[in-house]
């Protein structure tokens, strides 16, 4: 059970009734289709659908990171010696939390944000020179660095940046959600089948059909294009999560440049549970 999952019961919406015509569909009821609506919020026709509970997907099976200090972003170009690809990454993924962050502060979300310094480390010996270039790399974009001392007791090497932050996804997504109330979304409707049309997109569930001029793919994958099928880029994984009681809360998260990974951070209980 995800410890966001409490946050998951104080909000709620109707399954899909009848047929419907939109401007715009959103497909996915996780981060990415809340977060779509919410940049489309000013568009009258708008609607968004969710196959199970919004948020119950993996957006509530997060740490709850902010970060662009990830094995699988920019690093793994950068290991491949394509810096301007690497490049483009990271400014994105800056991008990316810039746009999060500008929500939050706009619509004073409550959802327990707090500036951590995060870190990526090895115990590897040769993933030591990958953390470095990857220090180079980023001191060459003016991105201050900093030198993961206390955690090398751990591991053998690291590398961290100040400016990432760790949250509480569910309250962030529950706050959204009362913001797009008056927009239509439906949960436990889940599209089977897309069929497109000269001027409009048909996605069926089982019993009605939603006709779009556009659709946006906002779920984890999009199974109902080919049911069945899974990409040759496409993997499974499965993960476990362990919680510890530590009396101080350090300020920082880390993830681990082996593959599996193992990635942590600290959350304030008196800030969690609620009376």
């Amino acid at each position: 059970m995800s410890l966001w999952s409490k946050y998951r019961e104080d909000f709620s919406f109707p399954s899909l009734k009848s047929n419907l015509e939109v401007d715009t569909l959103i497909i996915g009821g996780g981060m990415t289709g809340l977060n779509t609506m919410y940049f489309l919020r000013d568009q009258k026709n708008i609607c968004l659908v969710e196959a199970n509970q919004i948020g119950s997907g993996v957006s509530m099976n997060t740490t709850g990171k902010i970060n662009y200090l990830q094995e699988n972003t920019f690093v793994s170009k950068l290991q491949k010696g394509k810096k301007i690809l690497a490049q483009k990454i990271l400014s994105s993924q800056i991008y990316g939390m810039k746009l999060l962050l500008d929500i939050i502060s706009k619509e004073q979300l409550d959802c327990d944000l707090e500036q951590v310094t995060s870190y990526i480390v090895t115990n590897k010996k040769e993933n030591i020179e990958v953390l470095k270039e990857v220090k180079d790399f980023l001191k060459e974009k003016n991105i201050s660095v900093v030198d993961g001392d206390h955690l090398f007791n751990r591991f053998s090497y690291g590398v961290g940046v100040k400016d990432t932050f760790v949250f509480n996804p569910m309250k962030y997504m529950q706050g959204l959600s009362k913001i797009l109330k008056k927009h239509q979304i439906y949960e436990n409707t889940k599209i089977i089948k897309m069929i497109r049309g000269e001027k409009y997109y048909f996605c069926h569930t089982e019993k009605y059909c939603i006709r779009a001029k556009e659709v946006i793919i906002a779920c984890h994958y999009p199974f109902f294009l080919f049911p069945f099928f899974m990409p040759m880029k496409s993997s499974i994984e499965k993960s476990y999560i362990i919680a510890h009681k530590v009396s101080n809360n350090e300020k920082y998260s880390y993830i681990t440049l082996e593959t599996p990974s193992e990635s942590m951070r600290f959350l304030v209980i008196s800030s969690f549970f609620r009376s």
